[in-house]
C-alpha cells in the first residue's frame, strides 16, 4: 500500500525509460545516492511531470513512497533547466553520453559525484567548452569508482621532473627514466591528461583544452573505462565523438 505522506528530495535526472503506455521509470541522482520513481502519465500532453523526462534537469520532487514496491512521483519543480543544452548538437550528445555512462557504471543506491556533476551540467547550459567538460566528467567518475591517477608526479618513482608520458594501466604520469614501453607524449597531451583529473570547480570548468589533444585523451579515458569494467559498446559515445568533429 502506498503511503499518503509525501517525501521530498532534490535530484538530477539521469534517465527516463518508458513504462506501460504513457508512464516512465525515472532514474535520478540525489545527494544520498541513485534512486528511481515512476512518473505516471508523464507522456500525456498536459502532464505536470514532463521535467522528469529531461536528462540533466535539477528538480525538487515530491513523491509517494512505498514500503514495498515502487515510489510514485507526485509533483516536481525545476531548479536547473537543462533543456537549453538540447538546442546545441554537441551539448545534447554530451547529455546522451552522460545518460548512458551513468546507467552503465552506477547502480541504484550508489552515490554519484553529485556536486561535481551539477556544476558540469550547469556549465554545459552556460555554453562552456563541451570537450573540456567531458574530460572533467570522466575524470571525476574515475575518482568515484576508485581508479586513481597520479597527475603531479611519476607514478613509479614519485619524481615531478622530466615527465614525458602517462599510462592508464600504470596509474598516471611517467618520467623519462620510468617510461618503459610507453610512448613519449607531447606536452599538450600531458597537460590535458592532468586537466581531466583536476578538481571540478569554477576555475576549471572555464578552461578550454586544445581540441586535438583533448579528443585523443578523452577517447583513451573512455575506452580504458569500458575495458576496465567490461562494458558493452557505448553507442552515445560514438555520437558524441562525431558531434565533437563538427565545426
Amino acid at each position: 500500500m502506498i503511503s499518503k505522506e509525501l517525501e521530498n528530495d532534490v535530484a538530477i535526472v539521469l534517465l527516463a525509460t518508458k513504462y506501460q503506455d504513457d508512464s516512465a521509470i525515472i532514474k535520478l541522482a540525489g545527494k544520498e545516492g541513485i534512486f528511481s520513481l515512476i512518473a505516471k502519465g508523464v507522456y500525456k500532453p498536459k502532464s505536470s511531470l514532463k521535467a522528469l523526462l529531461i536528462t540533466g534537469n535539477l528538480l525538487e520532487i515530491d513523491y509517494k513512497k512505498s514500503d514495498s514496491g515502487p515510489s510514485f512521483a507526485h509533483s516536481c519543480r525545476v531548479i536547473l533547466d537543462a533543456s537549453s543544452a538540447y538546442q546545441d548538437y554537441q551539448s545534447s550528445c554530451f547529455l546522451l553520453f552522460l545518460q548512458e555512462l551513468t546507467n552503465a557504471l552506477f547502480e541504484y543506491g550508489e552515490r554519484l559525484p553529485y556536486e561535481e556533476l551539477l556544476l558540469i551540467i550547469r556549465s554545459l547550459c552556460e555554453k562552456k567548452d563541451v570537450l573540456s567538460l567531458a574530460l572533467l566528467l570522466v575524470g571525476t567518475f574515475y575518482r568515484r569508482l576508485g581508479i586513481n591517477m597520479s597527475i603531479d608526479e611519476c607514478v613509479k618513482c614519485q619524481r615531478s621532473d622530466n615527465i614525458v608520458s602517462y599510462s592508464l594501466q600504470e596509474g598516471g604520469l611517467l618520467c623519462k627514466d620510468c617510461l618503459g614501453q610507453e610512448k613519449v607524449k607531447n606536452h599538450l597531451e600531458i597537460h590535458v591528461f592532468r586537466y581531466a583529473f583536476m578538481e571540478v570547480n569554477e576555475k576549471n570548468v572555464n578552461r578550454i583544452v586544445p581540441p586535438a589533444e583533448g579528443f585523443k585523451v578523452l577517447n583513451e579515458l573512455v575506452l580504458y573505462l569500458m575495458d576496465y569494467f567490461d562494458l558493452k559498446k557505448l553507442q552515445s559515445f560514438a555520437m558524441f565523438v562525431n558531434a565533437l568533429s563538427v565545426k
